[in-house]
């Protein structure tokens, strides 16, 4: 049973709001995440918003955006028991803005990442996405090909378009992979995606710090331990690092994500700033559970999962 903390949240405003929405940026530790929220709120607590597969005939969005009224739809048929059960919204792409269908105040929360790191992962993780509209296109091109092909809005500042909420910066794959003519990112739309992070998230992270966002979620929420324990997921294999890209390929995606870049920025120093109070608790809680956590995947590849859990439960009970 989750039980809120309900003395040192009060710092820095950090109070569990009444519905959770997991913010959902690809490939930036999503769906670890995800693995996460599932087991440390019950079944009926969580609304795995995910919609499947859009009917062919639907456009389909180049930032990954699943459609708000379909959400909403799938939302609208719950009862009104398992509506007012519900405290995470997770396992989806959301558009910003979801928050108004819910009856209740809901608060987002977010990972952001390495412009360039992200980008690499995403495109070698598109090629191999056989659904994907432009999947005969990509799944034979280099990075330098896919950036001067313009066929996805990915490259091109993909964070900000997704956090200010501006729809007119997301545009479906073009037919037959043709070249997207977008709208392009501006700084009004970044001071829009850091006053949306200001004003309607309980936190945002940059992906390096993953473990500490968890351990301050796990102090908001008085999550266990052993419910907070992960194994990645989703990652994507067989792609460079971003530090081996040639430095021209490295400045084209850099010049293509200036504002991503300062969002990141932007994200890192905030949430720093935002952890300052819980210190230096969160320094000894997030290297306890890399510690437990390493362990227990060390463990695990060296045991059947049912195994690791039962061992799990019995060591850690807190």
């Amino acid at each position: 049973m989750n039980r809120p903390a309900s003395s040192d949240t009060a710092l820095g405003g950090l109070v569990p709001p009444s519905i959770l929405i997991f913010f959902h940026i690809p490939k930036t530790g999503g769906g670890t995440m995800d693995f996460i929220l599932r087991h440390c709120f019950p079944a009926d607590q969580n609304f795995i918003a995910r919609v499947g597969e859009l009917d062919p005939s639907e456009p389909y969005s180049s930032l990954w955006i699943a459609p708000r009224n379909k959400i909403a739809e799938k939302y609208r048929l719950l009862s009104p028991e398992a509506k007012a059960a519900i405290r995470c919204i997770s396992e989806v792409h959301p558009p910003m803005g979801i928050h108004t269908i819910f009856e209740r105040p809901a608060k987002y929360f977010t990972l952001v990442r390495h412009p360039v790191d992200r980008v690499v992962s995403q495109f070698y993780y598109m090629k191999t996405q056989g659904y994907l509209p432009i999947f005969e296109r990509i799944k034979d091109m280099t990075l330098d090909q896919y950036l001067d092909s313009r066929i996805s809005l990915d490259p091109f500042d993909h964070q900000v378009r997704m956090l200010c909420g501006s729809e007119d910066l997301d545009e479906p794959y073009g037919i037959d992979g043709r070249p997207i003519h977008a709208v392009p990112v501006e700084a009004r739309h970044l001071q829009m995606a850091k006053r949306n992070i200001e004003e309607n998230f309980l936190t945002a992270a940059p992906l390096e710090e993953f473990t500490s966002l968890v351990v301050l979620l796990r102090r908001i929420y008085g999550w266990s331990l052993r419910h907070c324990l992960f194994e990645a997921q989703n990652v994507t294999r067989r792609r460079p690092k971003a530090a081996d890209l040639s430095e021209t390929t490295r400045r084209r995606v850099e010049d293509f994500n200036r504002n991503d870049m300062a969002l990141y920025e932007w994200v890192k120093a905030r949430f720093a700033a935002q952890i300052l109070p819980f210190q230096p608790q969160i320094s000894w809680d997030r290297h306890l559970l890399d510690i437990i956590n390493g362990g227990s995947n060390q463990v695990g590849r060296l045991m059947p999962r049912n195994v690791r859990k039962a061992v799990a439960n019995l060591l850690l009970f807190s």
